[in-house]
């Protein structure tokens, strides 16, 4: 599920929302983390950023660029010992031929695929502030960036949320990616 918010002619605000599985399975480094039940990452959708619109109207490309200038990442699992070290990519595509994007299983593209379909990479090292909200939540934060995409025909993105670290969830937990920017 995506929500998109709109601030100043140009900025950008949208996020993605997953619910995990209802269970605790350890994560590996390189497990793909996604919501119960899905199979395709999950979209950043621009369709309705009234500047984005305009962009691509006007011709100036087939397609429309945009800045990410900041990353957070929240998670219900506020009581995790060992907090989830995520790496977030972001594509042009929601589902990478030859790979298996459903919850838990090892993320192993092709370079075929990672050279065309993704747009940007935010490694676990570059989260720089950490912050408990008591046992309930907790959230990470990567910011100036200043990292370049290129949207879909659609004005969207996919973004996959992979283990950065050995992580153990907890069950049904909730994970908001906050991804924030102005479109070029």
């Amino acid at each position: 599920m995506s929500n998109y918010h709109k601030f100043r002619e140009g900025s950008f605000e949208a996020s993605v929302e997953i619910t995990r599985p209802a269970n605790v399975s350890q994560y590996d480094v390189n497990d793909i983390i996604n919501g119960n039940g899905l199979s395709v990452f999950q979209d950043i959708d621009l369709s309705e950023n009234e500047y984005a619109i305009q962009k691509l109207a006007e011709g100036n490309d087939d397609n429309v660029h945009i800045e990410i200038n900041e990353v957070e990442v929240y998670s219900s699992n506020g009581s995790a010992v060992i907090k989830l070290a995520p790496i977030i990519q972001i594509y042009n595509s929601n589902a990478i031929t030859g790979s298996t994007l459903t919850d838990n299983t090892a993320y192993d593209p092709t370079y075929a695929q990672l050279s065309t379909k993704l747009e940007q990479s935010i490694n676990a090292d570059e989260f720089n502030q950490s912050i408990d909200f008591g046992s309930n939540v907790y959230k990470l934060s990567a910011n100036e960036l200043a990292r370049r995409c290129k949207l879909d025909a659609n004005n969207k993105l996919y973004l996959g949320i992979i283990a950065g670290n050995t992580y153990t969830p907890s069950s049904g937990e909730i994970i908001k990616v906050v991804v924030k920017g102005r479109v070029l």
